[in-house]
């Protein structure tokens, strides 16, 4: 059985990957123009600054992907990183 934290850390993983194939999606959208989407690339001091949301999200990414290795004792799968989780 599978306990309740590490049940916790697969579904926000899996919420953050979403949005991270989200945000990919629209940065390789060539029909929106290219200044557009580089405003969501990048470091910026302001937390509302659309260049570090998407920083945030690769970053939750990264948190989530260790936190999951420290519960577990190994880690995620090459498909599990990229495809997330069956639950």
């Amino acid at each position: 059985m599978i306990d309740r934290e590490l049940n916790e850390i697969k579904n926000k993983y899996n919420q953050v990957l979403e949005r991270f194939k989200k945000a990919e999606a629209f940065l390789e959208d060539e029909s929106i123009p290219l200044d557009e989407r580089m405003k969501y690339i990048g470091e910026e001091e302001d937390i509302h600054k659309p260049k570090k949301l998407f920083n945030q999200v690769v970053r939750s990414m990264s948190l989530l992907i260790k936190e999951y290795e420290t519960h577990t004792g190994f880690g995620m799968t090459t498909h599990e990183v990229f495809n997330g989780f069956d639950i």
